[in-house]
């Protein structure tokens, strides 16, 4: 029989995982709202999950030599890094296609059931709805609305990462337990 122990995850194991460093918490926890303008977002679901990955979400299957560093941007003085609490600019860590999870997550978290099943069914489609909703909402890159859209995104991941764990092979028994790595 195999059973399934899951590990406490905190963000910041996940930040450390992704290189992020302390400073990027006042990030975090200065731009993660509750909502994006006035969309709520729902729940990133194992459909939902399963259905991003159908549209080409990367996160969690990014080689580490595709990982680069990227300084956020001060709000409050365009062209000018955010300092952290160190003083230092908050970094972390990028990916080609980042942009596009995000996109493809919150465009997820804000549609209907119905409307990701046929994201699903439909790929090509979906990919020029969730560019569309993308640009209505203000998200391009680089832009103070998308650096909110990224938090939203990583808190969401963060999320998702917490909640799972991996199996892995704990010898003679034949069980398997699980492990945060």
């Amino acid at each position: 029989m195999k059973k399934r122990k899951t590990e406490p995850t905190t963000i910041a194991d996940l930040e450390r995982e992704l290189g992020r460093t302390p400073q990027d918490e006042s990030f975090v926890k200065t731009f993660v709202p509750k909502a994006l303008g006035r969309d709520e977002f729902q729940a990133f679901t194992a459909m939902k999950q399963a259905i991003a990955q159908r549209l080409g979400l990367r996160y969690g299957f990014i080689d580490r030599a595709e990982l680069t560093s990227i300084t956020f941007p001060d709000p409050k003085n365009p062209g000018e890094p955010m300092l952290g609490p160190d003083g230092n600019p908050v970094t972390m860590s990028s990916y080609p296609g980042l942009v596009k999870d995000v996109y493809i997550v919150l465009w997820l978290c804000s549609v209907p059931v119905s409307r990701a099943l046929r994201a699903e069914r439909l790929p090509d489609e979906a990919t020029e709805e969730i560019y569309a909703w993308a640009q209505k909402k203000g998200l391009g890159y680089q832009t103070p609305r998308y650096y909110q859209a990224l938090a939203i995104f990583l808190q969401i991941m963060a999320e998702v990462d917490g909640s799972t764990g991996e199996f892995e092979d704990a010898g003679e028994e034949g069980e398997e337990t699980s492990k945060k790595s």
